[in-house]
């Protein structure tokens, strides 16, 4: 390349891959489960609703940012664990609980109990562990790069004379 030529800028689009991916998974889970709504009493409808749309919105909302972050996220543990909570919070417990379910009969009442407490648990855990280093990780793209001092000087010009008082 000549002195002229600009790189490019690296972009790193591995988040919003992953992110779409699962947004498109919750956004076929909301529809899905859409249906049950139905069966809900007056006041218990109104919060389905709510968390029926929150996820998909608030997923999609991350994938956006994450696109308008590309060029200042470098490969990261921060930008890993937070796709690793959202996979698990909102992927990995849906598969695992829907084979459960589809097996229902298999399992004794306390089970079930047992295993939905295990679920919210597991569920709201991931969803605030992913927040916080969601949150991270716009701290660190915006943070300055410190200036490196490539001088090799070890002073400079007044140094000597304001050390002498």
């Amino acid at each position: 390349m000549d002195e002229f030529t600009v790189e490019p800028a690296k972009t790193y689009t591995t988040p919003v891959r992953v992110m779409i991916i699962i947004a498109l998974v919750i956004i076929f889970l909301s529809f899905t489960n859409a249906r049950y709504i139905a069966y809900l009493n007056a006041g218990q409808r109104g919060w389905a609703y709510f968390f029926l749309f929150l996820w998909p919105v608030l997923i999609v909302a991350e994938t956006i940012v994450y696109w308008f972050l590309r060029k200042k996220i470098k490969s990261d543990v921060n930008v890993w664990m937070h796709l690793g909570a959202n996979f698990t919070a909102f992927v990995l417990l849906n598969v695992i609980f829907t084979i459960i379910n589809l097996n229902i009969d298999a399992f004794s009442v306390p089970f079930i109990i047992a295993a939905n407490k295990v679920h919210y648990v597991i569920f709201w855990l991931a969803v605030i562990v992913g927040r916080a280093f969601f949150v991270a990780i716009i701290v660190k793209s915006f943070r300055k790069e410190p200036v490196e001092d490539d001088s090799d000087q070890p002073g400079g010009i007044l140094d000597g004379i304001m050390d002498d008082e």
